[in-house]
C-alpha cells in the first residue's frame, strides 16, 4: 500500500503545526496551509521518511525534521516558493528537493547528521548553513 499525503480542505491558518507519524512515514500536503510559522515532523519509529509538498512561503516559514526521521522529501509548490522556505534537518541524513516549476528558493540548517542533499529540477537558490559542522 502507498502512503497518500494528507491534506487540508479548506485552509488552515496555524502559526505551529506537529505531526507525528506513528509508523515510518510522516508527512503533509501544504497546498491547503496558510500563515504556518513552523511545521515539525517527527517519528515513533526509528528512521522514518518524512514527505512535504506544496511547500511555499505562503504556506510556512520554517519546516523542522524532528525525532526518528532519517530521510526527507520536499517538494515545492507548483508555482514555486515564492520566497524562501527554512528547512532545519535536525538529524535527517539524507534530503531530496524538488522544484515546483516556479522560482524556488529553500534555506537549510544542517545541525548534524546530514550526509546526502540532493535535488530535482532547477532549485534556483539554495542556502545552506551548518551548525557544528566543518563543510570541506
Amino acid at each position: 500500500m502507498d502512503f497518500q499525503l494528507p491534506t487540508i480542505c479548506g485552509n488552515v491558518w496555524r502559526k505551529y503545526l506537529n505531526l507525528t507519524g506513528e509508523y515510518a512515514k510522516v508527512g503533509l500536503d501544504l497546498g491547503g496551509v496558510i500563515g504556518a510559522k513552523e511545521v515539525t515532523a517527527s517519528a515513533n519509529i526509528i528512521a522514518a521518511t518524512a514527505t512535504f509538498t506544496g511547500v511555499s512561503s505562503v504556506a510556512t516559514e520554517k519546516i523542522v525534521i524532528g525525532e526518528n526521521v532519517t530521510n526527507v522529501n520536499i517538494k515545492a509548490a507548483e508555482s514555486g516558493t515564492k520566497g524562501a522556505v527554512a528547512i532545519d534537518l535536525g538529524d535527517a541524513k539524507d534530503i531530496t528537493l524538488t522544484d515546483g516549476g516556479g522560482t524556488d528558493s529553500f534555506a537549510l540548517e544542517l545541525s548534524g547528521g546530514t550526509t546526502d542533499v540532493t535535488y530535482a529540477g532547477a532549485i534556483e537558490t539554495l542556502t545552506v548553513n551548518s551548525v557544528g559542522l566543518q563543510i570541506h
